[in-house]
């Protein structure tokens, strides 16, 4: 076997160790998903509530609606009319020239495999 057909199983399995972990890491939960219906200062430090008080406050005053000017009540609501289909062929076109491509490289690359382990 060549150095080439190495180097390409390991990257292969490289990818597949990465998405291998990956999964798990998205599995975290915070609050822990063990504690059950424990109270949060049986597994959190008082630093840590603190924190976490500090930063649900500082991102209630962010998201806190903006003061704005005051409107009639004689103002009629804005009309929205909808115009689209809600379908973009544009869109279709480029998921569909991706797919086609990434088939068409993956068949490639299989071809271009088997003709050389054929070859050796």
């Amino acid at each position: 076997m060549s150095s080439k057909h190495t180097l390409a199983r390991l990257a292969a399995l490289g990818l597949v160790v990465a998405a291998c972990a990956a999964a798990p890491a998205a599995a975290i939960t915070d609050p822990p998903a063990s504690t059950g219906t424990s109270p949060a200062a049986s597994y959190y430090t008082p630093q840590a509530l603190k924190a976490q008080a500090l930063r649900w406050t500082a991102m209630a005053e962010f998201y806190r609606p903006k003061s704005r000017p005051e409107t009639t009540a004689s103002s009629a609501p804005a009309t929205v009319l909808a115009t689209g289909t809600g379908f973009d062929w544009a869109d279709a076109v480029i998921g569909a020239a991706t797919g086609f491509f990434l088939a068409v490289g993956a068949a490639v690359g299989i071809t271009v495999g088997r003709r050389e382990r054929h070859a050796t």
